[in-house]
This record gives C-alpha cells, structure tokens and sequence, in this order.
C-alpha cells in the first residue's frame, strides 16, 4: 500500500491501531489490556507535565503514528519530538502519519505483546533516528535503555529513569507507575 492507501485503510479500520513494517506488512493489534492502558496514560501524562514546563517540543500519546525513514508506519505508546524539528513539518503533513522519528519513545510490553516483537520494534526505533527508546517490562519489572551510539542497558524498576540529555531534566519510577501491577 501506499502512505496514503495506507492511511485510508487505517481510517476505514478504526479503532484498530495498525501499523506497517518495513517490508509493508499490516500489522493489527488489539487494544490494550486496561492495566496496561492505565499504566501508559500515567507514563504519558508524567511527559506530558514535563513538556507543559519545559516548552522544548511535542508530546504524543499511543495513537500518534509515524512514516520512518525505512517505509515503516509505527507507534509508540508514548513520544517526543524536539520543537525545532517538528516545526520543519508542513502543517498539511500534521495530518496523517507525519516523515518524522520521534527523538525519544516509550514502549510497554503488555501481557499480550511478544516481548521479540517489541524488542524489534526497539531496534527499528533507533535504527531510524530516535535518539533514546524506553522498553517497559512490567513482568520483570525492568526498563530496558536503548541509545541512539548503541548502548543498551537495563534498569530494575526501582531505579529512577532520566530522560538525559534528550530529556533534560525528565525522570520517572516505574515502580510507582507499576505498583501494583
């Protein structure tokens, strides 16, 4: 499908959240399990009050999807992208799924996720720009690091994240946003 076969068919298929790999393969996902869902929109809200103070660019929730450089149409279930970045976006673009990576992502393993899968998703995450991706795990309760130099670390929930200098100034506790889960 074309980008805009693409998002005619998304629009025909709502609410699914649908994305496209690289090879342009439709890939439908079924809604979040509520926990999970909780758990996101406290991650995404704890952005969102960063972003609100910080003014340094834009916040975007899981239903925000994005073209990659590689073809691939991908959400994440929370995103960031520098101001001065997406001010280089035409506002007509705004509308559909914008040629953009998100400087920044946060992707939680549900229970009805293939932790392989969204480990893949990670790596194509970084290998099309974002500069630092957030992979929660709820069952280990540990958040797996990925920088955009190839560093990947893991942190136990207990430990406090930071959103570096991508970030600044940015932390959250999973294990407050995890409790109990």
């Amino acid at each position: 499908m074309s980008d805009d076969q693409f998002f005619h068919f998304c629009r025909k298929n709502e609410p699914y959240q649908i994305e496209r790999n690289s090879l342009g393969e439709i890939i439908v996902m079924e809604p979040t399990w509520s926990e999970t869902g909780r758990c996101n929109f406290d991650i995404a809200t704890e952005l969102g009050i960063w972003n609100k103070q910080k003014k340094s660019g834009y916040a975007f929730d899981s239903s925000a999807g994005f073209t990659l450089p590689n073809s691939a149409i991908r959400a994440a279930d929370a995103a960031f992208i520098k101001k001065e970045r997406w001010n280089q976006i035409p506002t007509s673009e705004r509308q559909k799924f914008t040629h953009i990576c998100p400087d920044f992502v946060i992707e939680i393993i549900s229970p009805s996720d293939s932790p392989f899968s969204v480990e893949s998703k990670m790596k194509e995450w970084i290998d099309n720009g974002c500069q630092l991706a957030w992979m929660v795990n709820p069952k280990k309760r540990t958040t797996t690091i990925y920088r955009s130099n190839g560093d990947v670390i893991i942190k136990p929930f207990k430990e406090l994240l930071d959103g570096e200098d991508i970030l600044p100034g940015f932390s959250i506790n999973m294990a407050t946003i995890f409790s109990p889960y």
